[in-house]
């Protein structure tokens, strides 16, 4: 994850609460109070497809799809983040809007079979922008939970992640690598290493991937996104979260079902919360801002209401 700075121009918070300025901001996309109300059109997948996926993912702890989002929609979402980081905010910023959550209910025939009927989005969302740079990388090789084990007896997730490029995503311009859970010795009983040994070096993969595609693994696999380079020609653009099964509350889950009321102050807290707790994690990245940080502490205060709405809804 790389980053972006804010710039100077410490004025936009002042304006950043309201819908307005981010509708001016990405006029093609959409901010309302329930993004799920409306009618939204499955991506399809074919069943030979997901079931060769699906047993990926239970024997090597993660899964690859071809682009099954339309290149009209990657565009729209990708010029969104764009623009969003163009103007100084961080491009998680784009989750103001509502086509990032409706995302995930037309992936509804990919993250079914993984996570069950009415799963759930959490509150853990983010997106990169990685520059092409030698500076610009994403995380450091890490397991998302090291504490818990959120895979079940057979394979399936009680929560996972889903990595979505909107851009085409090369190894300069710092795809995902990941070391394939039956390969790894530290799985499933050694979770806090991270580290790869000399000998487990030839198991990792490296994961180009097209825009729009989706990747997914497991809350124990190994993974990273690797340093960028000068020599590629675009910045590598893509967004992820956690997913969980309807019955989990590790996190506070959000049902992607047509009632969810999710107006742009919640979404705001959500953005305040993650920006806060990357912003405290001792990574090897700029630091937020301080006026970033003080715009971020005025919403955090909405959190026990948002989480409140998040475990009735």
């Amino acid at each position: 994850m790389n980053r972006s700075r804010t710039g100077s121009d410490n004025n936009i918070y002042e304006h950043a609460g309201q819908a307005d300025f981010w509708r001016q901001l990405n006029p093609g996309l959409t901010i309302g109070d329930r993004p799920f109300a409306a009618s939204l059109e499955e991506y399809p997948i074919g069943e030979d497809e997901l079931a060769e996926h699906l047993r990926q993912y239970k024997k090597e702890g993660y899964f690859q799809t071809r682009p099954l989002i339309p290149e009209a929609d990657v565009k729209r979402l990708a010029d969104g983040i764009k623009t969003v980081v163009g103007r100084g905010f961080p491009p998680a910023f784009a989750f103001v809007y509502d086509e990032f959550w409706q995302l995930y209910r037309k992936l509804s025939q990919v993250l079914t079979p993984l996570f069950g009927e009415n799963y759930k989005i959490t509150a853990n969302i983010w997106a990169w922008y990685v520059r092409p740079h030698e500076n610009s990388a994403g995380f450091k090789p890490h397991r998302d939970f090291t504490g818990i084990d959120t895979v079940r007896d057979d394979g399936l997730p009680m929560m996972g992640t889903i990595w979505i490029p909107l851009s085409d995503v090369s190894t300069l311009s710092s795809c995902m690598y990941i070391l394939p859970s039956n390969l790894d010795p530290c799985v499933p009983h050694n979770l806090s290493e991270h580290n790869v040994g000399y000998g487990d070096l030839q198991s990792v993969r490296a994961l180009p991937a097209k825009a729009g595609s989706v990747l997914g693994w497991t809350t124990r696999t190994l993974h990273w996104g690797s340093r960028s380079s000068e020599f590629c020609k675009e910045p590598r653009i893509s967004i992820a979260t956690y997913m969980e099964r309807r019955d989990e509350t590790r996190f506070n889950g959000f049902l992607l079902n047509p009632p969810l009321h999710l107006p742009l102050e919640h979404r705001l807290a959500l953005l305040a919360q993650v920006i806060r707790n990357y912003n405290e994690e001792p990574l090897s990245y700029d630091r937020f801002p301080k006026p970033l940080l003080q715009f971020c502490k005025k919403y955090v205060a909405l959190l026990p209401e948002v989480n409140k709405q998040a475990c009735s809804t």
